[in-house]
């Protein structure tokens, strides 16, 4: 920790600033990455879910359960499409803080954009 310490004191502002900013894009994409995982994870585990109540709904011989399941269903397709707006949203504010934090380091190292590093 000192090491790291020593390092940034003896370093100008504009590299603090961009070293701040570099970890800042890191830590939004590292976060960005957990949220779809979490959301893949959640989607497969309530999709085999379904498929196990479809698959028994449809092989008992009473109507009144039968009926019970569905509605169960639609109870937890509801709950299950609120979830993934949530992490659609998390995830979207991640990507674009991220975006955001680039386009603060490309304006400092890159004055012109890519454009103009590419024909250096």
């Amino acid at each position: 920790m000192e090491n790291k310490k020593q390092i940034l004191e003896t370093q100008d502002m504009d590299e603090k600033q961009a070293a701040f900013i570099m970890n800042f894009i890191n830590q939004n994409l590292m976060h960005a990455r957990h949220v779809e995982n979490e959301r893949l994870t959640f989607n497969s585990i309530y999709m085999a879910m379904i498929g196990g109540i479809l698959a028994f709904s449809f092989s008992i011989d009473i109507p009144l359960l039968s009926i019970f399941l569905i509605i169960t269903l639609l109870v937890l397709g509801r709950i299950a499409v609120a979830l993934t707006q949530r992490w659609d949203y998390v995830f979207d504010t991640h990507i674009k803080s991220a975006e955001n934090g680039y386009k603060i380091i490309e304006d400092y190292y890159l004055k012109g954009g890519l454009q103009d590093a590419e024909e250096v």
